[in-house]
């Protein structure tokens, strides 16, 4: 009776080959359901955490979540705001690094879950029709690089969660006069300090988030020896999958993810050649 979920309070006993159900949780794993042992408001409100579980489970189930249970999570979302945040990133791993990462999203999103751990990014998902098809493109994403066996790293989904709020932050440091990388700068400290509040990034993630924001306006740089000598950058990689998940959104790149596309599979003398500007080609060797 202290377990969370009816399906999660089944007892195997490998001797006699039963199994003991004092809850009901193989009628809700028969009719794919989700649902709290006990008062869903008392239970979330003992652990809020279990709101997550929840939701968790029923995206990766693809199971339907029991109405009493369903209907307590908006009533008691604030509760999460009690929860410490190091705990909330543990959390945020096991939501969006499984291989459910855009049905986990949508649940949030439904439940108003997402607004308990990215407060900011829920403010500015309307500002842009892009920022809702970014977040969902870098989930459905991340799903696939799962499935088929790929490393992910949380830095790069967090980079996508918080990109409506440093967009947004740019552009008023720009507006103020702020030079670019400057306001970049700026935009990606100012969202992570505020993400920590709610929701705990550790520095080996944080760092790397703002990496790939800053490159952003790198990759904007077709000329010079840098532009050629940038492909080999450690972060380039990641870097250039966010630019093509920006352009997959919707966001107008005037055409730099197919240029870099192009640009990267070339040797390292033709690209220096192709980012040299246009009357100044090296010399021809003697």
């Amino acid at each position: 009776m202290r377990r969370d979920l009816t399906v999660n309070a089944l007892y195997y006993d490998s001797g006699k080959f039963e199994v003991f159900d004092q809850v009901g949780g193989l009628e809700d794993l028969q009719a794919h359901n989700i649902r709290i042992i006990g008062d869903p408001a008392v239970r979330f409100s003992e652990d809020p955490v279990r709101m997550l579980r929840v939701l968790r489970f029923a995206a990766k189930l693809e199971f339907d979540i029991e109405p009493a249970t369903a209907a307590a999570i908006p009533q008691c979302a604030t509760l999460l705001h009690d929860i410490p945040a190091a705990r909330l990133f543990d959390e945020f791993l096991k939501l969006f690094l499984a291989g459910y990462a855009e049905s986990t999203l949508d649940k949030l999103m439904e439940y108003g879950l997402l607004q308990s751990l990215f407060p900011d990014t829920c403010k500015h998902l309307d500002d842009k029709p892009e920022n809702r098809v970014l977040l969902r493109a870098a989930m459905g994403n991340t799903d696939k690089r799962i499935s088929e066996g790929k490393h992910v790293t949380p830095a790069f989904i967090l980079a996508a969660i918080l990109w409506p709020v440093v967009s947004s932050l740019y552009g008023k440091l720009q507006e103020r006069g702020d030079p670019p990388m400057v306001a970049m700068h700026k935009s990606g400290q100012q969202a992570v300090s505020q993400a920590v509040k709610r929701i705990s990034i550790p520095k080996r993630f944080s760092q790397p988030m703002r990496e790939i924001w800053e490159f952003q306006l790198r990759l904007q740089r077709k000329q010079g020896r840098k532009a050629a000598e940038l492909v080999d950058h450690r972060r380039f990689r990641a870097a250039y999958d966010f630019l093509l998940l920006r352009e997959q959104s919707g966001e107008e790149t005037r055409g730099l993810g197919d240029w870099w596309t192009h640009f990267q599979t070339l040797p390292f003398e033709e690209r220096l050649n192709q980012a040299q500007p246009k009357g100044r080609g090296r010399a021809p060797k003697s």
